[in-house]
């Protein structure tokens, strides 16, 4: 990629981290190979450019120019003549659909329902064959599933409301033949554990149901390829881990695919178009392994792949290859192409900008105060310990920290700071019970852990005890919060971006879609459950903060909104704490889609806890 950053620089070489150009997401068309999207931060902000996959070294066309980034999906149309993707308003993520003509890439973005209200989105999706588009949109505290018909010409036509749900609906797919259309909801079970329902493209109505039962879920949706296999791909944890399954709606049949080999979660990544091969990732204590299961011989290969995250691994159109994105925590994101068989490295087709020479991660784990094994990644930067410590939490809470490229995990450790991601309890791949075990109450095991992992820090001889600073996006922006009010005394200062202070006033301002995905997690709304709401709000704790807190926030920001965070500020400069607030002017993304915006931050955080720490 060509390095265009228009950033000012100068002889600080941790700033390169974030300069050099990096991949971000990446899509191709199924029937026309020759056109493909990629993501990309090379203008300075996450933009998506067309490109010709089968020609890596042929110039991109820049697609997308969305003021301060572009970090959300586009959808390709199998043809390869459209890009559907979500426009909104600078970031608060609330508006429609639009879709991008990769024929005339300089025509402005074509919505796709103008009469509808502004809606938060929960997935899109464009049939292969017909090119029939069907999406969530949700307003008026509705999941509404829409079907749209392509016109041959490409006009948009016979918009039908398929679905209408107060339950989640989401993961739109579509059968082979069209006539199909899948969805997950969470209408059983209220929590974030779902069924897979079908419905009938045409009436809308619902042809089947699966659901493994109370305290299951069915997730990971592949339909199959070809016309006349009904079947779905998905997963079912209802043995304690996920594991894969065939479905088919019109007979019932479903058969479990158990592997003796595979312990750990098995997610399925692809099925080949002639249904024959399934793709599984398999993940390990977040480490990733791979493995290609053959349907008709039941044979299972596990490949020889390189140690890193992989992701939006494909098979090739033939099914010899596989192309994904791959990084580790010393090297950004590099979409190659796998043999099929061996996982032997095929072909780089795009490469991240070069950066300096980073430090690695490894994985270790730890038990919390009840007992639970706990995994992290830790780095740590040249000499001897104790070291000034990171501990950071990432975002979700349903995620997942693996060996990936951070720019600022990085930076911390060319300034000589220790760095720990530790995936808490609520982490996903480490089993249902596991992932399942912070519902109702959240914010007191993860808590936990991160004391715990504080612990080991300091018995390995790694964390200075009195220098070590809690740090988190999101959901790990609020377990900062909470660590500093819960268990005060144990921090030398707290650094949150976009975090969450006040579940209860979350909820008034936030998004539909995460209204009700707030619900789940909760176990139910503040006028239910209000005494959880408040337990497990770190404004309740604020009186009990006694290190100095930095937070950057997004004014336009639905996830995770802009008053709880205010409230929080203004309780904490009542009672005379140190809190320092940094406000931007976008959503939820915004800090991370810019990159002269991520390196301002850095510079923020890095003099924050140099001042602390002094």
């Amino acid at each position: 990629m060509t390095k265009n950053l228009n950033i000012q620089k100068d002889s600080t070489d941790w700033k390169e981290w974030f300069q050099a150009p990096q991949l971000k997401m990446y899509s191709i068309a199924k029937h026309n190979p020759q056109l493909g999207l990629v993501a990309s931060t090379e203008s300075g902000t996450v933009q998506w450019y067309k490109w010709d996959p089968t020609n890596p070294q042929a110039s991109k066309v820049q697609i997308t120019n969305t003021p301060g980034g572009h970090p959300y999906p586009l959808f390709l149309s199998a043809d390869g003549r459209f890009a559907y993707t979500l426009k909104d308003e600078k970031g608060n993520e609330i508006g429609h659909f639009v879709r991008y003509s990769l024929e005339n890439p300089e025509a402005p973005a074509e919505d796709i329902a103008p009469d509808l209200p502004p809606y938060s989105a929960f997935g899109i999706n464009v049939h292969s064959g017909t090119g029939k588009i069907g999406f969530v949109a949700v307003f008026d505290d509705i999941f509404h599933l829409f079907t749209l018909d392509v016109a041959a010409d490409g006009s948009l036509s016979n918009r039908k409301e398929l679905v209408t749900s107060k339950a989640v609906l989401a993961n739109v797919q579509f059968s082979a033949d069209g006539q199909t259309v899948f969805a997950m909801t969470n209408e059983r079970s209220g929590t974030p554990a779902t069924s897979l329902r079908a419905f009938d493209a045409t009436s809308g109505a619902m042809i089947a149901e699966l659901w493994d039962g109370e305290g299951n879920s069915i997730a990971g949706m592949h339909p199959a390829k070809n016309k006349g296999d009904g079947r779905i791909l998905c997963t079912t944890n209802r043995s304690g881990v996920e594991t894969c399954l065939l479905w088919n709606p019109h007979t019932g049949k479903r058969e479990d695919l158990i592997f003796e080999e595979i312990s750990a979660p098995a997610i399925p990544d692809d099925w080949s178009a002639d249904g024959d091969k399934i793709l599984i990732a398999c993940m390990d204590q977040a480490a990733e392994k791979s493995y290609v299961y053959e349907l008709g011989s039941k044979r299972l290969n596990r490949l020889d792949i390189q140690p890193g995250t992989y992701s939006l691994s494909k098979f090739d159109q033939a099914a010899d290859n596989i192309v994904t994105i791959w990084q580790d925590a010393t090297r950004p994101g590099t979409l190659v192409k796998l043999d099929a068989t061996t996982g032997k490295l095929n072909q780089v087709l795009l490469s991240a900008g070069e950066i300096p020479p980073g430090r690695p991660w490894r994985s270790i784990s730890f038990k919390s105060a009840n007992g639970q094994l706990i995994q992290g990644w830790l780095g740590v930067p040249e000499g001897e310990g104790p070291f000034p410590t990171i501990l950071e939490t990432h975002g979700g809470p349903t995620a997942v920290k693996t060996n990936t490229f951070s720019a600022d995990s990085q930076t911390w450790m060319e300034h000589g700071y220790a760095f720990l991601s530790i995936n808490y309890q609520g982490s996903t791949t480490f089993g249902r019970d596991f992932q399942e075990s912070i519902y109702g109450n959240l914010g007191e095991l993860e808590v936990q852990d991160m004391v715990a992992a504080r612990e080991w820090l300091i018995d390995q001889g790694i964390a200075d005890p009195d220098k070590v600073i809690p740090l988190g996006g999101s959901y790990g922006g609020y377990l900062t919060l909470m660590a500093l009010g819960m268990e005060p005394g144990l921090w030398a200062g707290g650094i949150g971006f976009v975090a969450i202070a006040d579940w209860s006033i979350q909820y008034e301002d936030t998004a539909e879609t995460l209204r009700a995905y707030q619900v789940s997690l909760l176990g139910g709304t503040p006028a239910e459950v209000p005494e959880q709401y408040a337990k497990s709000s770190p404004i309740t704790y604020a009186e009990r903060v006694n290190a100095p807190v930095m937070i950057m926030q997004g004014r336009n920001d639905t996830r995770t909104p802009a008053r709880p965070i205010a409230m929080y500020e203004e309780k904490l400069k009542e009672m005379g704490k140190h809190i320092e607030l940094h406000w931007f002017e976008t959503g939820h993304a915004g800090s991370r889609a810019d990159i002269s915006k991520a390196i301002e931050f850095m510079e923020l955080q890095l003099d924050f806890a140099k001042r602390i720490l002094e």
